[in-house]
């Protein structure tokens, strides 16, 4: 297949490695891109994988919002408000990309007091937002107009189009964007493997400006970019 970066079709085999997943054995084989150096499986997830197996994958077969995943998305959404702070963030209007359960928007909303809208695919999680209070929609399609602040907390990783999916969010962007990502982290639902220098040249190659950006393993990479 070829580059979900640069488009090179010629891809070197980087590694792979085995998981069970509904109780089979799957090979994940890993290519890098010997023209940009993005490491990325050489096999795409089906398109309705994140509706109908991405919960499944990480909660032993449940699809339901289990209180340690809201345990984790709340330490997500402390530290990226703790990053948004520092960057003197002030939003009218946010857009996160990749929602969830909604926490993160949660607490923009209370510390800004603006409009908020989440995009979430699963319909669990997105349900769960919706009756909390949290507006959240299922796709781009439901989200019109511009957002002066987006954030994006570990979704990038999981895109087997990624800059088609970077082109949307640029779309709607008047302001700031924060991106995180794991650093280097392969395993079934990262479709992406990054380092700074490719999750960067994605970034830049989507039209996000970089503003400000963090790493140090085994931390996230992040960064607060513009468009």
């Amino acid at each position: 297949m070829s580059c979900p970066l640069c488009g090179n079709e010629r891809n070197d085999l980087f590694g792979g490695h085995e998981q069970t997943f509904n109780g089979s054995l799957i090979l994940v084989v890993y290519v890098k891109c010997p023209k940009c150096g993005l490491i990325f499986q050489k096999n795409k997830l089906r398109p309705d994988y994140y509706v109908a197996d991405y919960r499944k994958y990480l909660k032993d077969g449940s699809l339901e919002v289990r209180e340690e995943t809201l345990g984790k998305e709340a330490i997500h959404a402390e530290t990226t408000m703790a990053f948004l702070k520092a960057r003197g963030a002030s939003p009218k209007r946010c857009l996160d990309v990749g929602s969830s359960a909604g926490l993160l928007l949660r607490e923009i909303e209370r510390k800004y007091g603006c409009e908020v809208l989440g995009i979430e695919m699963n319909d669990n999680f997105r349900q769960y937002s919706v009756d909390r209070g949290i507006p959240t929609v299922a796709n781009f399609s439901g989200a019109p107009g511009k957002y002066d602040l987006i954030t994006c907390v570990h979704t990038l990783e999981h895109q087997t189009e990624p800059m088609k999916f970077l082109w949307e969010i640029v779309e709607r962007a008047s302001g700031f964007l924060f991106f995180e990502v794991p650093f280097f982290r392969p395993t079934l639902p990262h479709h992406i493997c990054f380092d700074m220098e490719t999750f960067e040249k994605m970034l830049n190659r989507a039209g996000i400006k970089t503003v400000y950006k963090e790493e140090g393993y085994p931390t996230p990479l992040r960064i607060w970019g513009a468009a």
